[in-house]
C-alpha cells in the first residue's frame, strides 16, 4: 500500500459582518515511496475544522481544486486539517495543522 502526504496553506479574509478562511493546498505529487502520484488519482479531499486543535468537528468533502472557503465563523481560534484520498480508497496522513483567530 503507499502512503502520500499533503502540505495545507492557509489565506484569511474578512467576509461583510462575519468572517471566512480561505485555505489552499498543493496536491500531493508523490506517494511516500517517492513514486508518482497523478492529480487524476484523488478522488477528494476531506477538509476537517473545528475550535480545539484535537476534537476536529466540522468536515466538509471537496471533489476539486485545491482550495477551498469555510464561511459564517464566529469569533474564535480555528484549527484546520486536510487528507487527501485516492480512487483505491487509501487515505493519506492527515496534513500539517494550521491555526487560525477569526474576528479576534
Amino acid at each position: 500500500m503507499k502512503y502520500f502526504v499533503i502540505v495545507l496553506m492557509l489565506l484569511v479574509q474578512g467576509c461583510g459582518g462575519g468572517k471566512m478562511v480561505s485555505l489552499s493546498w498543493v496536491p500531493p505529487s508523490y506517494n511516500v515511496d517517492g513514486s508518482e502520484l497523478a492529480e487524476a488519482d484523488i478522488s477528494h479531499y476531506e477538509l476537517r475544522w473545528g475550535t480545539e486543535r484535537d476534537n476536529l468537528n466540522h468536515s466538509k468533502i471537496i471533489k476539486a481544486p485545491s482550495n477551498q472557503t469555510v464561511v459564517k465563523l464566529v469569533p474564535g481560534t480555528y484549527y484546520f486539517r486536510i487528507t487527501a484520498i485516492v480512487y483505491e480508497g487509501v487515505t493519506s496522513d492527515e496534513s500539517n495543522t494550521v491555526t487560525r483567530g477569526v474576528g479576534l
